[in-house]
């Protein structure tokens, strides 16, 4: 059987700009995924059901609101 041999790349330059990438001030990372029930701790200090709709709107207006970016 033949071995392969594999092109090990060097990612520390690119783990770097991206690194300064995020931490740019106003800069950082979205994080969409969080749980029914995390997400419903949220939602309960400003009385929201805790129910789909909601969830997805809330995650929609994460994506959809004007400069935001």
């Amino acid at each position: 059987m033949e071995s392969k041999k594999f092109e090990k790349k060097d990612f520390r330059k690119e783990l770097h700009e991206t690194c300064l990438k995020i931490c740019t001030p106003g800069k950082g990372i979205l994080a969409a995924d969080e749980s029914h029930p995390t997400l419903g701790k949220k939602f309960d200090k400003h009385g929201i059901p805790n129910e789909e709709e909601y969830r997805r709107t809330y995650r929609e207006l994460l994506f959809s609101t004007p400069g935001i970016e």
